[in-house]
């Protein structure tokens, strides 16, 4: 497994590991909106499942949970689905780019090393979005 040193250079961890923590810390932070934006946000439409939540009668703390894990997981299937398709030190580059939130060097990396990287996006987002609104729907 991969490690990279923290912004803050306190302590060395996994990678993924690291990434889960960050982005749980930041979406605990934010209070008012609650969407976050990734690398891939342009292509990926959650609104659909914000709207299933607003009407499935949960209260708002519970609502504002459910979509930062459903955020969450999304965001770590995503990452599952491009790492699995990266040679070793591609991922490294992926990962690096990803903890400097550099949009555009992900992208172009991305499109350079797999091919019809936006429609494997898009078509991961849809089947795992559709498996949450099949659970919405039965709760």
């Amino acid at each position: 497994m991969a490690y990279l040193e923290r912004k803050d250079g306190k302590a060395k961890g996994p990678v993924l590991y690291f990434f889960y923590r960050r982005s749980r810390r930041q979406s605990a932070i934010r209070t008012n909106s609650y969407t976050m934006t990734y690398f891939y946000t342009h292509i990926v439409n959650v609104q659909s499942l914000h709207d299933a939540l607003d009407n499935a009668g949960f209260t708002d703390y519970e609502r504002k949970e459910l979509i930062i894990i459903a955020q969450d997981s999304l965001h770590h299937v995503l990452l599952d689905t491009i790492l699995s398709r990266l040679a070793e030190e591609d991922k490294k580059v992926f990962l690096t780019n990803i903890h400097n939130e550099d949009h555009k060097a992900i992208w172009a990396h991305l499109k350079e090393k797999i091919e019809n990287v936006e429609d494997t996006i898009t078509h991961t987002a849809e089947n795992f979005l559709a498996h949450l609104h099949y659970d919405i729907k039965r709760a």
